[in-house]
């Protein structure tokens, strides 16, 4: 449990860093895991108002909020009106039972 925590401080001080390089530090971003207890980093997204299909079952996530909020869809292309708008950051590990996900600038 204890090397899940320093992973998960691992990957959120890697996306800072690279969140930084791109100079949209201000942006929130929604990073992905492959396997439960989020031990196995699968990506992360933090494009602004781009609509990001989730094709695989079975993965989790972490968002990190700095003031844009993601909107969750049941369904891909999100289109529709979101199941769940995130307007605080999600520390916790839980499992993506969306099918889409936009970040709203």
């Amino acid at each position: 449990m204890e090397n899940n925590k320093q992973l998960s401080v691992m990957v959120f001080a890697l996306a800072i860093m690279i969140l930084s390089q791109k100079s949209i530090s201000n942006a929130s971003f929604m990073i992905l895991h492959d396997k439960p207890g989020c031990s196995n980093f699968q990506g992360f997204q933090s494009t602004c108002e781009v609509c990001h299909s989730i094709l695989d079952d079975g993965l989790y996530y972490d968002f990190f909020f700095t003031g844009v909020v993601a909107l969750l869809f049941n369904n891909t292309g999100c289109t529709g009106r979101p199941i769940l708008v995130l307007t605080t950051s999600v520390f916790l590990c839980y499992e993506f039972k969306y099918k889409s996900f936009q970040l709203r600038c």
